[in-house]
């Protein structure tokens, strides 16, 4: 847990240190019916990032969900794993 706040707090605080350096860089971004001018880069590619993160999430969470194995599936794969171990063990001999 505190591994993640600490990535977290380092990453905000690249995020403040980039913002800063680019703060005079500026662009015009049309979005089709409207024309946006002198926006900062930094917050076109902060935007850019969320909205892919947003749109990403809930496809990887309900994928995920969609091919994870139930409990009886998970126990089938235990027995059969440890059925398999026996049999090999029981194949090996050693020789005489």
């Amino acid at each position: 847990m505190t591994k993640n706040i600490i990535i977290i707090i380092l990453i905000i605080v690249l995020e403040a240190v980039f913002a800063t350096l680019n703060i005079k860089n500026v662009s015009d971004i049309s979005i089709g019916f409207k024309v946006f001018t002198d926006i900062p880069v930094f917050i076109t590619i902060t935007i850019s990032f969320l909205t892919g993160a947003l749109i990403f999430f809930p496809i990887a969470f309900f994928a995920g969900k969609k091919y994870s194995k139930s409990s009886e599936e998970k126990e089938a794969i235990k027995i059969q794993k440890k059925m398999l171990k026996e049999k090999k063990s029981n194949e090996i001999k050693p020789v005489e």
